[in-house]
């Protein structure tokens, strides 16, 4: 009985998962949306009070941090003497929708973790593939090269989800922060 084909879809399908696992892993972010009992200047008055400027040497208590207008609203949350750069941030804008004020965006990663993480990553893969190749075509004795690359991709894959994991608590944190600057619950989008 021949199974090539059944393993062979088996291992795609594997593959396909642990690539769209990773991207979600590093690339994923959480859809939501908090409604607003204010008109849409007040909300975001009253957002930008409870949002400090971010500033390197401010920070004598966790708050939110981050730039709030009409057009973009970016909220972290700063813990003092914590620096996580997997933590989420919410990145969003305030929207009217119909009579309603509406802040709309996504918790995720920031922009310079994305950018830095997926640099990292492609060095690390073309790292591994050209030192495979090396070996492959001159001698299985230095097979430590690839090796080395799949290590670093492997830990820096579990120092991101550690990362994410001890900042679990700051989408319920600054969800918290955002509803009661707009005296609203959220609703996941």
């Amino acid at each position: 009985m021949d199974t090539t084909p059944l393993r062979g879809s088996f291992f795609r399908r594997v593959y396909i998962t642990m690539i769209s696992r990773f991207f979600n892993l590093l690339y994923g972010s959480t859809s939501v949306q908090f409604e607003s009992q204010y008109p849409l200047d007040e909300s975001v008055s009253r957002l930008a009070g409870k949002v400090k400027p971010a500033t390197l040497f401010n920070f004598s208590e966790q708050c939110a941090v981050g730039t709030v207008t009409e057009k973009r609203v970016s909220i972290c949350r700063k813990i003092p003497f914590v620096r996580n750069s997997w933590k989420p941030c919410f990145v969003g804008a305030f929207e009217l929708d119909g009579d309603k004020t509406v802040l709309k965006g996504q918790f995720g990663f920031s922009s310079s973790t994305k950018i830095s993480m997926s640099f990292y990553f492609g060095i690390i893969i073309l790292w591994t593939m050209f030192a495979a190749v090396s070996v492959a075509s001159e001698s299985l004795t230095d097979l430590y090269f690839p090796l080395a690359g799949v290590a670093l991709f492997g830990v820096a894959t579990a120092g991101m989800i550690s990362g994410k994991r001890s900042a679990r608590k700051d989408v319920d944190w600054l969800s918290t922060r955002i509803s009661d600057a707009l005296q609203t619950h959220s609703d996941g989008m």
